[in-house]
């Protein structure tokens, strides 16, 4: 599994950052609403705002991320009815409108929950994170490589003080990994093969590729793959289970994004109404709140459950929300009694309590680890997570 001294996930302080592709939307969509706004006439307003529709839609296309239509959708009130026919209370009005259409097509509606000690199979730790948190980031990654460690797929040492990955099966045609299970494992063992040859014009087949990799050659291009790799974990969703609908994504960010797009462009409209002076009383003080009302809104939406759901996402979902219920309930000896009885697997009950935000009884797997003379991986496990905790929020490097 993993072993001695792990570094994962250095730091490159050299390399440059990657503008993520949300910072480009939010910084088009304030230029559109500037742009229809100072638009001389009503033709002109109507065909930039269309214009918007239509390339949201080409890029949520081309890019199959549904996220930006969504984003479109949810600030086209605002260039409606602020910047193109300003009318007072038919912003909150459209927005409740969106939001509602939104819900009916996502909201799980009844769950029936029932509390579980069993570990939901039917989800990886990194599918069950996401399903709570609606948001890809550092515990989907470093819950993959885990389970496919546990799995024997590859492992993690340290040779020389630099860290390596170890290639412990052949995996090219195995028909139980998941597409972003296998992407992973490229990204570690084919890949920076492929680019040592293309930087030393040495060549060799992939079967001669060996089995070790030192990570500095993995972890260097980390900023242009991350996003692929929650791309492939979406996409499994979506179509390998499936769990989610084929139009989901991930509406946290989403969402969030939206609400802060709504509080810059609340401030931008008080300087407008205030210069312009086109309403006053009642009616001035409705135009300027209403952008800061849906941004609240927006903010407190991205902290509830909207993702839409199949069925079968469904019933997973359930199961997720029974398991991290009974986590959440259950007390040491409880839980020490049942890794006692092997009615669950101690590090694969790790994997999940990590992925799911469990940190009481993580804690205690973490003792119990120690306890029962296993305190190597306990201490690995615990500086892979501060590792990886550390590296992927520092500057956003790994965005």
């Amino acid at each position: 599994m993993f072993k001695s001294g792990i570094r994962l996930f250095k730091g490159n302080e050299g390399r440059e950052k990657a503008l993520p592709k949300t910072y480009l939307a939010f910084f088009l969509i304030v230029m559109l609403y500037l742009l229809t706004y100072m638009a001389p006439s009503l033709i002109i307003k109507l065909v930039l705002t269309i214009t918007g529709l239509v390339v949201s839609w080409f890029v949520s296309i081309s890019e199959d991320n549904y996220s930006f239509l969504f984003y479109y959708f949810s600030v086209l009130p605002i260039l409606i009815f602020r910047a193109t026919f300003p009318v007072p209370g038919l912003l909150i009005i459209s927005e409740i409108a969106v939001a509602l259409a939104f819900w009916i097509s996502s909201s799980p509606r009844y769950l029936s929950l029932v509390v579980d000690y069993r570990i939901p199979e039917e989800a990886t730790p990194a599918e069950a994170s996401f399903l709570l948190s609606k948001d890809i980031g550092p515990q989907e990654l470093i819950s993959t490589l885990y389970s496919l460690s546990l799995r024997g797929y590859l492992d993690v040492l340290e040779e020389g003080g630099r860290l390596m990955f170890q290639r412990k099966r052949e995996y090219e045609d195995d028909s139980t990994l998941l597409s972003y299970e296998k992407f992973l494992l490229d990204k570690i063992f084919f890949v920076p093969n492929i680019e040592i040859m293309e930087k030393t014009g040495a060549i060799f087949c992939p079967g001669s590729f060996p089995e070790k990799i030192d990570s500095e050659l993995v972890l260097q291009n980390l900023p242009n793959w991350v996003d692929n790799f929650r791309s492939r974990l979406l996409e499994s969703l979506r179509y390998e289970k499936p769990i989610i609908k084929k139009y989901a994504f991930e509406t946290k960010p989403a969402f969030l994004l939206t609400a802060f797009t709504y509080f810059v462009l609340g401030l931008i409209e008080k300087k407008n109404l205030e210069a312009k002076l086109i309403f006053e009383g009642l009616k001035k003080f409705v135009m300027e709140v209403e952008p800061f009302i849906v941004g609240l809104f927006f903010l407190w939406l991205s902290f509830s459950h909207s993702l839409p759901l199949t069925p079968l996402g469904r019933e997973v979902y359930s199961k997720v929300l029974g398991f991290r219920e009974f986590m959440r309930r259950v007390e040491r000896p409880r839980l020490l009694w049942l890794v006692k009885e092997k009615k669950l697997e101690i590090f694969n009950l790790l994997n999940y309590l990590y992925a799911l935000n469990l940190l009481n009884p993580l804690n205690w797997v973490l003792e119990m680890l120690k306890e029962r003379e296993a305190s190597e991986e306990a201490l690995l496990f615990t500086k892979l997570l501060k590792e990886v905790q550390v590296n992927w929020y520092k500057g956003k490097d790994l965005r």
